[in-house]
Protein backbone atom coordinates (compact mmCIF):
# COMPACT_ATOMS: atom_id res chain seq x y z
CA UNK A 1 0.00 0.00 0.00
CA UNK A 2 0.84 3.55 -0.61
CA UNK A 3 1.54 4.94 2.95
CA UNK A 4 2.38 8.18 4.71
CA UNK A 5 5.32 9.82 5.88
CA UNK A 6 6.43 9.80 8.09
CA UNK A 7 4.72 7.46 10.93
CA UNK A 8 3.26 8.86 13.61
CA UNK A 9 4.43 6.64 16.31
CA UNK A 10 7.73 9.12 16.76
CA UNK A 11 5.54 11.69 17.38
CA UNK A 12 3.29 10.34 19.90
CA UNK A 13 5.80 8.62 21.94
CA UNK A 14 7.49 11.77 22.09
CA UNK A 15 4.44 13.91 23.08
CA UNK A 16 4.20 10.69 26.45
CA UNK A 17 8.04 11.78 26.76
CA UNK A 18 7.34 15.73 27.05
CA UNK A 19 5.42 14.61 30.15
CA UNK A 20 7.67 13.02 33.26
CA UNK A 21 5.34 13.57 35.94
CA UNK A 22 2.52 11.73 34.82
CA UNK A 23 0.57 11.56 30.89
CA UNK A 24 -2.71 13.38 30.62
CA UNK A 25 -5.71 11.93 29.56
CA UNK A 26 -6.11 14.98 27.02
CA UNK A 27 -3.24 17.47 25.57
CA UNK A 28 -3.40 20.66 28.35
CA UNK A 29 -4.82 18.23 31.22
CA UNK A 30 -3.96 17.62 34.41
CA UNK A 31 -1.85 13.98 34.80
CA UNK A 32 -4.42 11.04 35.19
CA UNK A 33 -3.47 8.31 36.82
CA UNK A 34 -5.17 5.92 34.70
CA UNK A 35 -3.93 7.50 31.94
CA UNK A 36 -0.31 7.45 33.61
CA UNK A 37 -1.20 3.39 33.95
CA UNK A 38 -1.56 2.60 30.58
CA UNK A 39 1.56 4.56 29.24
CA UNK A 40 3.55 2.72 31.60
CA UNK A 41 2.86 -0.69 29.78
CA UNK A 42 3.31 1.13 26.30
CA UNK A 43 6.83 2.40 27.39
CA UNK A 44 7.60 -1.03 28.60
CA UNK A 45 6.55 -2.79 25.43
CA UNK A 46 8.86 -0.01 23.59
CA UNK A 47 11.80 -0.60 25.68
CA UNK A 48 11.49 2.91 27.33
CA UNK A 49 12.01 1.36 30.89
CA UNK A 50 13.77 4.86 32.07
CA UNK A 51 10.28 6.23 31.30
CA UNK A 52 8.02 3.89 33.02
CA UNK A 53 10.14 4.16 35.72
CA UNK A 54 10.02 7.54 36.15
CA UNK A 55 6.04 7.28 35.73
CA UNK A 56 5.62 4.40 38.43
CA UNK A 57 7.69 6.81 40.89
CA UNK A 58 4.49 10.09 40.13
CA UNK A 59 1.86 7.39 40.29
CA UNK A 60 3.00 6.16 43.75
CA UNK A 61 3.34 10.38 44.96
CA UNK A 62 0.30 11.22 43.34
CA UNK A 63 -2.39 8.47 44.27
CA UNK A 64 -5.14 9.78 46.15
CA UNK A 65 -7.33 8.56 48.97
CA UNK A 66 -10.28 9.49 46.82
CA UNK A 67 -10.96 6.59 43.92
CA UNK A 68 -13.94 8.82 42.09
CA UNK A 69 -11.89 10.07 39.29
CA UNK A 70 -9.97 7.10 38.86
CA UNK A 71 -12.69 4.54 38.31
CA UNK A 72 -14.12 7.16 35.88
CA UNK A 73 -10.27 7.16 34.31
CA UNK A 74 -9.99 3.44 34.54
CA UNK A 75 -14.06 2.93 33.19
CA UNK A 76 -12.95 4.72 29.92
CA UNK A 77 -9.55 2.80 29.54
CA UNK A 78 -11.54 -0.64 29.59
CA UNK A 79 -13.72 0.76 26.41
CA UNK A 80 -10.62 -0.08 24.43
CA UNK A 81 -11.70 -3.99 25.27
CA UNK A 82 -15.35 -3.41 24.91
CA UNK A 83 -16.16 -1.02 22.31
CA UNK A 84 -17.69 -2.79 19.02
CA UNK A 85 -18.30 -0.93 16.03
CA UNK A 86 -19.86 -3.21 13.21
CA UNK A 87 -19.59 -0.61 10.45
CA UNK A 88 -17.05 2.19 9.27
CA UNK A 89 -17.72 5.19 11.68
CA UNK A 90 -17.91 8.52 10.00
CA UNK A 91 -18.57 12.45 10.90
CA UNK A 92 -17.63 15.01 13.12
CA UNK A 93 -18.72 13.18 16.10
CA UNK A 94 -15.96 10.63 15.71
CA UNK A 95 -12.98 11.37 18.35
CA UNK A 96 -9.54 10.66 17.77
CA UNK A 97 -9.23 9.12 21.29
CA UNK A 98 -12.53 6.92 20.20
CA UNK A 99 -10.69 5.87 16.66
CA UNK A 100 -7.73 5.03 17.94
CA UNK A 101 -9.61 2.89 20.97
CA UNK A 102 -11.13 1.00 17.98
CA UNK A 103 -7.93 0.45 16.06
CA UNK A 104 -6.47 -1.54 19.09
CA UNK A 105 -10.13 -3.09 19.27
CA UNK A 106 -9.97 -4.35 15.47
CA UNK A 107 -5.94 -5.50 15.24
CA UNK A 108 -6.60 -7.29 18.44
CA UNK A 109 -9.64 -9.16 16.69
CA UNK A 110 -7.03 -9.67 13.36
CA UNK A 111 -9.06 -6.87 11.25
CA UNK A 112 -5.52 -5.31 9.48
CA UNK A 113 -8.03 -3.45 6.95
CA UNK A 114 -10.39 -1.28 9.55
CA UNK A 115 -7.62 -1.67 12.00
CA UNK A 116 -5.20 -0.12 9.30
CA UNK A 117 -7.72 2.50 8.07
CA UNK A 118 -8.53 3.52 11.73
CA UNK A 119 -4.71 4.01 12.90
CA UNK A 120 -4.54 6.50 9.53
CA UNK A 121 -7.18 8.51 10.58
CA UNK A 122 -5.69 8.93 14.16
CA UNK A 123 -2.17 9.48 13.06
CA UNK A 124 -3.67 12.33 10.48
CA UNK A 125 -4.76 14.17 13.70
CA UNK A 126 -1.61 13.96 15.99
CA UNK A 127 -2.53 11.66 18.92
CA UNK A 128 -1.77 12.99 22.30
CA UNK A 129 -3.52 11.99 25.52
CA UNK A 130 -5.49 8.57 25.40
CA UNK A 131 -5.22 8.56 21.43
CA UNK A 132 -1.31 8.47 21.70
CA UNK A 133 -1.57 5.17 24.17
CA UNK A 134 -3.60 3.42 22.25
CA UNK A 135 -2.29 4.67 18.95
CA UNK A 136 0.91 3.33 20.15
CA UNK A 137 -0.47 0.22 21.25
CA UNK A 138 -2.03 -0.76 18.10
CA UNK A 139 1.02 0.48 15.76
CA UNK A 140 3.19 -2.49 17.51
CA UNK A 141 0.37 -5.25 16.43
CA UNK A 142 -0.34 -3.75 13.14
CA UNK A 143 3.45 -4.15 12.32
CA UNK A 144 3.25 -7.84 14.42
CA UNK A 145 0.14 -8.74 12.85
CA UNK A 146 0.84 -7.40 9.46
CA UNK A 147 4.43 -10.00 9.07
CA UNK A 148 2.68 -13.01 10.51
CA UNK A 149 -0.16 -12.25 7.77
CA UNK A 150 1.77 -11.55 4.82
CA UNK A 151 1.90 -14.93 3.55
CA UNK A 152 5.35 -14.47 1.90
CA UNK A 153 7.66 -17.50 2.17
CA UNK A 154 10.74 -16.01 4.22
CA UNK A 155 13.75 -15.00 2.31
CA UNK A 156 16.69 -17.81 2.95
CA UNK A 157 19.75 -16.27 0.67
CA UNK A 158 21.16 -13.50 -1.36
CA UNK A 159 22.73 -13.18 -3.85
CA UNK A 160 26.81 -13.18 -3.22
CA UNK A 161 26.92 -9.82 -5.79
CA UNK A 162 24.36 -7.89 -3.92
CA UNK A 163 25.69 -4.79 -2.58
CA UNK A 164 24.10 -5.39 0.62
CA UNK A 165 25.79 -8.81 1.27
CA UNK A 166 29.38 -7.05 0.04
CA UNK A 167 28.73 -4.27 2.50
CA UNK A 168 27.73 -7.20 5.79
CA UNK A 169 30.97 -9.22 3.90
CA UNK A 170 32.71 -6.15 4.22
CA UNK A 171 32.22 -5.19 7.93
CA UNK A 172 32.73 -9.03 9.05
CA UNK A 173 36.26 -9.21 7.63
CA UNK A 174 37.13 -6.65 9.69
CA UNK A 175 36.47 -8.77 12.90
CA UNK A 176 38.46 -11.24 14.70
CA UNK A 177 37.54 -14.73 13.30
CA UNK A 178 35.73 -15.73 16.74
CA UNK A 179 33.98 -12.75 17.04
CA UNK A 180 30.04 -13.13 18.80
CA UNK A 181 27.74 -11.12 16.64
CA UNK A 182 24.45 -10.46 16.42
CA UNK A 183 22.12 -10.03 12.95
CA UNK A 184 19.15 -8.15 14.71
CA UNK A 185 16.24 -8.54 12.57
CA UNK A 186 17.26 -11.74 10.60
CA UNK A 187 14.88 -13.21 9.95
CA UNK A 188 15.32 -16.84 8.09
CA UNK A 189 18.86 -16.12 8.42
CA UNK A 190 19.60 -15.53 4.15
CA UNK A 191 22.94 -12.96 5.64
CA UNK A 192 24.02 -15.70 8.63
CA UNK A 193 23.74 -18.62 6.39
CA UNK A 194 25.99 -17.07 4.14
CA UNK A 195 27.89 -15.88 6.98
CA UNK A 196 28.55 -19.34 8.47
CA UNK A 197 30.16 -20.46 5.28
CA UNK A 198 31.99 -17.26 4.83
CA UNK A 199 32.99 -16.83 8.57
CA UNK A 200 33.12 -20.49 10.07
CA UNK A 201 34.72 -19.85 13.72
CA UNK A 202 32.49 -17.09 13.86
CA UNK A 203 29.83 -16.78 16.76
CA UNK A 204 26.89 -15.61 15.06
CA UNK A 205 23.00 -15.49 16.60
CA UNK A 206 20.09 -14.30 14.85
CA UNK A 207 17.52 -12.02 16.87
CA UNK A 208 13.92 -11.43 15.27
CA UNK A 209 10.47 -10.59 16.63
CA UNK A 210 8.93 -13.17 14.29
CA UNK A 211 9.41 -17.03 16.16
CA UNK A 212 8.23 -18.82 13.03
CA UNK A 213 11.42 -17.52 10.53
CA UNK A 214 13.59 -17.79 13.57
CA UNK A 215 12.86 -21.61 13.15
CA UNK A 216 14.41 -21.63 9.31
CA UNK A 217 17.51 -21.30 11.44
CA UNK A 218 20.51 -24.36 11.93
CA UNK A 219 20.25 -25.69 14.84
CA UNK A 220 23.73 -24.26 15.37
CA UNK A 221 22.98 -20.97 15.46
CA UNK A 222 21.51 -20.06 18.79
CA UNK A 223 17.77 -17.75 18.05
CA UNK A 224 16.44 -15.23 20.00
CA UNK A 225 13.22 -13.84 19.88
CA UNK A 226 12.90 -9.79 20.59
CA UNK A 227 12.37 -6.57 18.54
CA UNK A 228 15.09 -3.94 18.03
CA UNK A 229 13.30 -1.55 20.88
CA UNK A 230 13.88 -4.69 23.38
CA UNK A 231 16.82 -6.98 22.49
CA UNK A 232 17.31 -9.93 24.28
CA UNK A 233 20.60 -9.25 25.02
CA UNK A 234 23.27 -7.98 27.59
CA UNK A 235 25.10 -5.11 27.61
CA UNK A 236 28.30 -4.97 25.34
CA UNK A 237 27.51 -8.73 24.86
CA UNK A 238 28.67 -8.50 21.52
CA UNK A 239 31.54 -7.56 18.96
CA UNK A 240 28.99 -6.63 16.44
CA UNK A 241 25.74 -6.63 15.38
CA UNK A 242 24.38 -5.98 11.93
CA UNK A 243 20.81 -4.86 11.33
CA UNK A 244 19.23 -5.19 7.14
CA UNK A 245 15.78 -3.51 6.27
CA UNK A 246 14.88 -3.74 10.05
CA UNK A 247 15.05 -0.01 11.44
CA UNK A 248 12.42 0.91 9.23
CA UNK A 249 9.86 -1.42 10.95
CA UNK A 250 11.07 -0.57 14.35
CA UNK A 251 8.65 3.10 15.12
CA UNK A 252 11.27 4.52 16.86
CA UNK A 253 14.10 4.38 14.79
CA UNK A 254 16.51 6.74 17.52
CA UNK A 255 15.76 4.18 20.01
CA UNK A 256 16.32 1.24 18.50
CA UNK A 257 19.75 2.42 17.51
CA UNK A 258 20.98 3.29 21.41
CA UNK A 259 19.55 -0.23 21.61
CA UNK A 260 21.57 -2.01 19.05
CA UNK A 261 24.38 0.29 20.31
CA UNK A 262 23.82 -1.19 24.24
CA UNK A 263 24.21 -5.11 23.31
CA UNK A 264 27.60 -3.99 21.14
CA UNK A 265 30.83 -3.66 23.89
CA UNK A 266 33.34 -0.84 23.50
CA UNK A 267 35.52 -1.03 20.50
CA UNK A 268 32.69 -3.32 19.11
CA UNK A 269 31.03 -2.65 15.00
CA UNK A 270 27.66 -1.86 14.10
CA UNK A 271 26.46 -2.06 10.63
CA UNK A 272 22.80 -0.81 9.62
CA UNK A 273 21.50 -1.24 6.00
CA UNK A 274 18.35 0.79 4.86
CA UNK A 275 16.54 2.94 2.54
CA UNK A 276 16.76 6.27 1.26
CA UNK A 277 14.00 8.63 2.61
CA UNK A 278 14.47 10.36 -0.28
CA UNK A 279 12.71 7.83 -2.59
CA UNK A 280 10.30 7.23 0.12
CA UNK A 281 7.29 9.34 -1.01
CA UNK A 282 7.12 8.16 -4.63
CA UNK A 283 7.70 4.36 -3.32
CA UNK A 284 4.91 1.58 -2.20
CA UNK A 285 6.06 0.58 1.33
CA UNK A 286 3.92 -0.09 4.63
CA UNK A 287 2.39 2.93 6.56
CA UNK A 288 4.75 2.39 9.46
CA UNK A 289 7.75 2.68 7.34
CA UNK A 290 10.22 4.90 8.36
CA UNK A 291 12.77 5.60 5.71
CA UNK A 292 16.27 7.79 6.26
CA UNK A 293 18.41 10.25 5.48
CA UNK A 294 22.48 9.77 5.98
CA UNK A 295 22.52 12.33 8.19
CA UNK A 296 19.54 11.35 11.01
CA UNK A 297 21.22 7.53 11.10
CA UNK A 298 24.19 8.75 11.47
CA UNK A 299 23.63 11.15 14.26
CA UNK A 300 21.96 8.38 15.85
CA UNK A 301 25.44 6.56 15.86
CA UNK A 302 27.23 9.20 16.72
CA UNK A 303 25.20 9.44 20.36
CA UNK A 304 26.80 5.97 21.14
CA UNK A 305 30.17 5.61 18.58
CA UNK A 306 33.19 7.82 18.07
CA UNK A 307 33.49 6.38 14.69
CA UNK A 308 30.53 6.79 11.97
CA UNK A 309 30.15 6.43 8.00
CA UNK A 310 28.13 6.21 5.56
CA UNK A 311 27.82 5.42 1.77
CA UNK A 312 24.87 4.55 -0.65
CA UNK A 313 24.98 0.89 -1.86
CA UNK A 314 23.17 -0.82 -5.31
CA UNK A 315 21.22 -3.88 -4.03
CA UNK A 316 19.97 -6.52 -7.09
CA UNK A 317 22.06 -8.19 -9.93
CA UNK A 318 22.56 -6.47 -11.75
CA UNK A 319 22.51 -3.53 -9.41
CA UNK A 320 19.12 -1.88 -10.51
CA UNK A 321 19.47 0.95 -8.50
CA UNK A 322 22.31 2.45 -6.40
CA UNK A 323 20.77 5.21 -4.33
CA UNK A 324 17.97 3.19 -2.78
CA UNK A 325 20.05 1.82 -0.39
CA UNK A 326 21.94 3.20 2.65
CA UNK A 327 25.09 1.28 4.81
CA UNK A 328 25.90 3.11 7.95
CA UNK A 329 28.94 1.80 9.84
CA UNK A 330 29.67 2.79 13.65
CA UNK A 331 32.56 1.92 16.14
CA UNK A 332 31.45 2.35 19.45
Amino acid sequence: MLGRFPPAAETAFAWLESHTLGVPAFEGGPPCPAATEAAIETAISYGADDLAARWRAWLLDNRSDDRTDDAIDQARARQCRDVSISDWPDGPLVSTDGMARQALVWLRRGDLARGGRALDFVAARRPRGWAAIWYLQAARLQVAASFAASGMPPLTDIDPRDGRWLAVEEMFSTLPPDAHVADVGCGAGRYMLRLRSRFPEMRLVGIDPAAAALASLPEEIPARVGDLLRLPAADGEFDAAVCVEALEHSLLPRRAVAELCRAVRTGGRLLIIDKDSARQPLARHEPWERWFTAEEVRGSLAEHCRETTSRHIPHGVPARDSRLFIAWMGKK
